[in-house]
């Protein structure tokens, strides 16, 4: 008599974690992927990547997490908002230090969450040499002087990404 009972459903989140060359996905494994409850400093659980690129954290409660992402050497992350992908195909909403992070997302109770993907990208390089283009035509040519030690900033948006200076000879990557 007066006996009441409940059932529980588990939540699952996961997804894949790709290496996007010129349109060809190739899943990455290995990858540490870190689940951290909402704002917390200690993940609640880790695992890495399996052969095909794919992790998950399973037995979840309703609440919010945010996910983390060791960055594979020799790459960086998509981040949402990348006019090449479509919305939501990349989860990692910054990174520093070699971790992606994603930002806080709810998970309900038995409404799984298996599509957070992280797509990674090999690092395009620029360069150029700076020289004083003594008659303005836009070329390097014979005579010109090539300038050492000016500071050449990549922006982003706006906003410095990466900074380097020209060498001895005016080349700077």
């Amino acid at each position: 008599a007066n006996l009441t009972g409940g059932l529980v459903s588990y939540t699952s989140v996961g997804g894949t974690i790709m290496l996007d060359e010129s349109g060809t996905h190739t899943p990455q494994s290995g990858v540490e992927v870190a689940l951290y409850e909402g704002d917390g400093d200690q993940p609640l659980q880790t695992t890495a990547t399996n052969e095909q690129g794919v992790y998950r954290f399973d037995g979840l409660w309703p609440d919010t997490y945010r996910i983390t992402v060791k960055q594979p050497d020799g790459t960086i992350f998509v981040r949402p908002g990348d006019p090449n992908y479509p919305d939501g195909a990349s989860i990692v909403a910054k990174s520093s230090d070699g971790l992606g992070t994603s930002d806080p997302f709810r998970i309900q109770m038995a409404k799984h969450q298996l599509t957070l993907n992280v797509i990674l990208i090999k690092p395009a390089r620029v360069g150029d040499q700076a020289w004083l283009d003594t008659n303005q035509n836009g070329l390097l040519d014979y005579g010109e002087p090539t300038i050492n030690g000016v500071t050449v900033e990549l922006l982003s948006d706006g906003v410095v990404a990466y900074s380097t200076k020209t060498n001895e000879w005016g080349y700077y990557e």
